[in-house]
């Protein structure tokens, strides 16, 4: 369990999903703590060290698939985060930073918390994708900024897009499924999770995904092409992101965390001493930990310039134009 479990924010949260059973209505309950959150720098002070003290965080191999992030705290009900979105080398905005995408059964709150955030489009649930061709009839119902809409969220089977910041921005996400199952404290069993896969198979194979709030076996992600939007299997998709490690990704991530850290005022010199002491602190954290100390600023990241379509980029003119805006 986290540390950060016990703060009381979290527990307040916590007791926001025990007395509301809607997970929409728990969400927007949730808004007036996010906003706690984001502005007491004393949270995420905790965080940071949370995280820092976390031999597992600190050592885990990193991909281009993940999201630089801040571990919070989680239920078997929810799960917080920061997120951490880094700019493309340019400045340039607008550009998707990824394949429109919905996150199936679950529901997304994100907090702007840091930086100037992102521009974002969310488009009608249940999008259905020809199976033939991979067209996908898409209808865009929000087009924001975080600038506008600071605490947004995407519903589950809700497709949403989001563009690159022109600097660096973190967000305070929440997940949760889009209701309570009696099964969801599963999810978290590490027996189970090691027997994922041939789990899945078993309850696709008895058609139970919708009872059970899992995905179907074929998620898509989808992209605008010149006449119209396409869909791409996500396993393919992801693919090179996913194979994407090493020490150049992991160096990547680290300094996009403690650039973060470092932006967001973190000051406790004793306790990141600390931290670079301890035998087991990955040389990539001392370096850019002991920047801290020293007080030098840890440089821009720049997000990836390529993603994994045919013309390997879009911008929001090319999802504008095809929605007829």
């Amino acid at each position: 369990m986290s540390s950060m479990n016990q703060h009381p924010y979290f527990k307040e949260i916590e007791a926001l999903s025990d007395q509301i059973s809607d997970r929409r209505e728990f969400h927007k309950a949730c808004e007036p703590v996010f906003e706690k959150m984001r502005d007491d720098s004393s949270f995420f002070e905790a965080v940071v060290e949370q995280n820092l003290k976390d031999e597992n965080f600190l050592n885990q191999k990193w991909s281009l698939y993940n999201i630089p992030y801040l571990y919070i705290g989680e239920t078997s009900d929810f799960i917080l985060k920061y997120h951490i979105f880094a700019p493309l080398k340019s400045g340039e905005k607008g550009v998707g930073a990824g394949c429109i995408h919905h996150h199936t059964n679950y529901i997304l709150s994100s907090t702007a918390a840091y930086g100037p955030g992102y521009e974002s489009f969310l488009f009608e649930r249940y999008p259905m994708v020809d199976e033939e061709n991979l067209n996908v009839d898409l209808k865009v119902t929000k087009h924001f900024t975080q600038q506008e809409w600071p605490i947004s969220r995407v519903d589950s089977w809700e497709p949403h897009l989001v563009c690159n910041p022109e600097s660096l921005s973190a967000t305070l996400v929440m997940w949760t499924t889009d209701k309570k199952r009696s099964t969801d404290k599963l999810r978290h069993n590490p027996i189970l999770k090691s027997m994922k896969k041939p789990l899945l198979s078993v309850i696709r194979g008895l058609n139970l995904q919708k009872r059970l709030g899992v995905s179907e076996k074929k998620t898509y992600q989808y992209y605008p092409s010149e006449s119209a939007f396409m869909a791409i299997d996500e396993d393919e998709y992801f693919e090179p992101t996913r194979k994407a490690m090493g020490p150049e990704v992991d160096d990547y991530s680290v300094k996009t965390i403690v650039g973060l850290i470092q932006r967001m005022g973190y000051d406790n010199i004793g306790f990141i001493r600390g931290i670079i002491q301890k035998d087991s602190t990955p040389n990539t954290y001392r370096k850019y930990l002991q920047m801290l100390i020293d007080q030098e600023t840890i440089g821009e990241t720049y997000a990836k310039e390529e993603i994994n379509i045919p013309q390997k980029r879009f911008t929001k003119e090319d999802v504008l134009s095809l929605v007829g805006e």
